[in-house]
């Protein structure tokens, strides 16, 4: 049972997730290729730097109404686990979801 409420657990989590915004290497390799990654070219190759944003600012909070869907989400997900069997609640995969649904709680529930 945990096997298949975590999966949907995890997937309420990934609103709540900072997206992080990065740095692009891009550059033109021998066969004429564009590259890209996060870490510049070695061997002196030119190379330009591409300045990624999540395209939200980031000094804005989330709406009222953000922190009520979320609150609502995240304690739902903590009364979904606390239904599964006592034998299931033993397993670390449910403890590790039980702590992170909790400090998701104290994060939106205010």
């Amino acid at each position: 049972m945990i096997r298949s409420v975590l999966p949907l657990f995890l997937l309420l989590c990934l609103p709540a997730l900072p997206l992080q915004a990065g740095t692009v290497y891009t550059w033109v390799d021998g066969n004429g290729t564009v590259q890209f990654s996060d870490e510049p070219p070695s061997g002196g190759v030119q190379y330009r730097k591409i300045g990624l944003s999540t395209g939200r600012p980031a000094s804005r909070p989330p709406s009222e109404r953000v922190q009520r869907i979320r609150c609502r989400d995240f304690r739902g997900a903590l009364v979904q686990l606390d239904e599964l069997p006592e034998a299931e609640q033993r397993d670390p995969e449910w403890q590790a979801a039980r702590r992170l649904a909790e400090s998701r709680v104290d994060q939106w529930c205010h």
